[in-house]
């Protein structure tokens, strides 16, 4: 199950993690942000098809480390079956931007080049991220807060966020506007439109990657770089 409609993403990344994709079913679905949603999701498959292996796509957005470990904990323990997979970024997008892939799938592309796409990319989607970041945290700190009668100082949280991003550019940059940058410099200064989403060994996430092992345990593993 994947919170994105468009799941020729996700499906790149099982396909690179070693998913077998004539028996994996995508269900694109909304609501998966909130736990109890999932949670019902999870226990109507499991009542429905019992031998359902079950796979939760969620973004990490902005969430902090904290927040997902729970997010993750709650989803174990009311839906034992499922294999909750949290992206390593703001969003699965996040994982393509790596210039290496890029270079498998475009040969004339060197990888220093790209690399270099990536980094202007990166910067000239700072605004559009940050204000993303902000946003996000916006009301989770404000529902924190309001249980201690206080209220957010929007100042200082934009000045957290700030320095958080900058601390740690590659984990809040937003992967879908990065993505969508890079493919634009390609296109306008080399001429290219290489599909990101397609599999190569440079995007096979550990945590999918065992995942395809256990549901799958014939199956040999990709190699993770």
């Amino acid at each position: 199950m994947t919170e994105d409609d468009d799941v020729s993403c996700i499906k790149a990344l099982l396909d690179a993690a070693g998913f077998n994709l004539t028996e994996t079913e995508f269900w694109p679905y909304r609501g998966c942000t909130k736990q109890d949603t999932a949670l019902a999701l999870c226990g109507f498959i499991a009542a429905h098809a019992p031998a359902a292996k079950i796979v939760l796509h969620r973004d990490r957005d902005y969430m902090t480390i904290e927040e997902a470990a729970e997010y993750e904990d709650r989803l174990k323990k009311g839906a034992p079956q499922a294999l909750v997979f949290v992206t390593q970024g703001t969003d699965a997008e996040s994982h393509f931007l790596n210039p290496n892939h890029f270079h498998t799938l475009e040969s004339t592309l060197e990888v220093a080049t790209v690399e270099a796409l990536v980094d202007r990319a990166t910067k000239e989607s700072a605004a559009y991220s940050l204000t993303a970041f902000i946003n996000s945290r916006t009301p989770v700190e404000t529902a924190r807060l309001r249980k201690e009668n206080k209220q957010v100082n929007h100042g200082e949280l934009a000045l957290e966020c700030s320095k958080k991003y900058d601390a740690d550019t590659i984990r809040y940059r937003h992967g879908k506007r990065v993505v969508r940058a890079v493919r634009n410099l390609l296109q306008n200064e080399k001429k290219l439109n290489p599909d990101p989403f397609r599999k190569t060994e440079h995007i096979a996430d550990a945590k999918l990657v065992a995942f395809a092992k256990a549901i799958w345990p014939l199956h040999p593993p990709p190699k993770v770089t």
